[in-house]
């Protein structure tokens, strides 16, 4: 019988171990881009309920889970929701580098603000956003989690 592999702790949140037996590089690739289409599908629909769902997916976590929810209570007090008119995510450049992975994003989007009661105030916006994320490998597990998005 063999010891379990040793983690090793990175911050009091997440613990990160060796790579899952098995893990190949495309299939983390896969695994990481899963993660930030899961992350986008939840800041979209945050921006309409202005408030993170009590399951947020598990594929967001740390400070980037705790900004959304920031960002949702500041709408949600300045009486502001935002409805996604047109929307074209993507993943511009993507690493992995062991337990972590780093992916540069770029969002265009045109967003309509609206009142809490959905009606339109003012005019449409257009946005076109690049972030960085940095994404954490789950231990034992070949899933990853959006960790932190930095705008760039």
């Amino acid at each position: 019988m063999t010891s379990p592999a040793p983690l090793v702790l990175v911050s009091a949140a997440i613990l990160l171990a060796p790579p899952h037996p098995g893990s190949t590089a495309p299939g983390l690739r896969r695994a990481a881009e899963r993660a930030l289409e899961a992350n986008h599908r939840l800041t979209v629909r945050v921006l309409w309920l202005d408030r993170v769902p009590a399951g947020p997916g598990g594929a967001t976590a740390g400070p980037a889970l705790a900004q959304l929810a920031q960002s949702a209570a500041a709408r949600r007090r300045a009486g502001i929701r935002v409805r996604l008119l047109a929307d074209h995510f993507q993943v511009s450049a993507l690493r992995i580098h062991g337990p972590l992975a780093s992916a540069r994003l770029v969002d265009r989007q045109r967003l309509q603000p609206c009142s809490l009661a959905g009606r339109p105030l003012g005019a449409a916006v257009s946005l076109h956003e690049q972030a960085l994320a940095i994404l954490h490998k789950l231990p034992g597990t070949d899933r990853f989690v959006v960790w932190e998005l930095r705008p760039r």
